[in-house]
């Protein structure tokens, strides 16, 4: 942790003197959430903010990423299946307005579905259904994604997250107590 906070300092630094403030602002930024991560780390021999911690990593690394890579499954197949059915339509240009062609470009379609699935309507979804090749399948795949994407992952998420919650909160010293003797030793071992 302390390598990348010292590497994205370092690193903003070169960019200041290079002169690429945009770069050396985002380097900063990710340096900020380092550093609040590494205090974070530093507070966690106290048992309250400890186990909190310690349950919130698991919960991310447990759940999140599970859940993730199922979406991004669901995700990629339903994006390339609008990709593959908007195919030789005829686009009206407001379409294209946002200088996003479904027809040639199936990320298109992908940052369609992402942001649908987050709850922004990207592009108007009514318009791509009536210009497609097959309205009704466009329909289809459409309500499909909004029910897998939005209503079962989004639950499934929170019952894996909940179940996680409980079974590391029943074992809170057992999941605290190891880190922080980790810790201790560490700190004695410099010493």
């Amino acid at each position: 942790l302390y390598a990348g906070i010292a590497g994205a300092v370092s690193a903003s630094i070169a960019h200041r003197v290079v002169g690429y403030v945009r770069t050396e602002l985002c380097l900063l930024a990710v340096a900020c959430v380092l550093v609040f991560c590494n205090l974070l780390h530093i507070v966690m021999p106290l048992k309250m903010v400890g186990v909190l911690v310690i349950m919130v990593y698991r919960i991310f690394i447990k759940d999140v990423l599970l859940c993730l890579f199922v979406y991004s499954i669901l995700l990629c197949a339903f994006s390339m299946a609008i990709f593959v059915m908007f195919q030789k339509s005829d686009f009206p240009k407001e379409l294209n307005a946002n200088r996003m062609d479904f027809e040639a470009f199936p990320g298109a379609s992908f940052l369609q579905l992402a942001w649908n699935s987050l709850g922004d309507g990207y592009v108007d979804m009514n318009l791509l259904i009536q210009n497609s090749q097959t309205p009704s399948l466009a329909l289809v795949l459409q309500l499909v994604w909004v029910v897998l994407s939005e209503v079962l992952l989004l639950n499934l998420l929170i019952a894996m997250m909940s179940r996680t919650f409980d079974d590391d909160n029943r074992d809170a010293h057992r999941i605290w107590i190891f880190p922080f003797a980790h810790q201790v030793l560490r700190y004695e071992k410099r010493h």
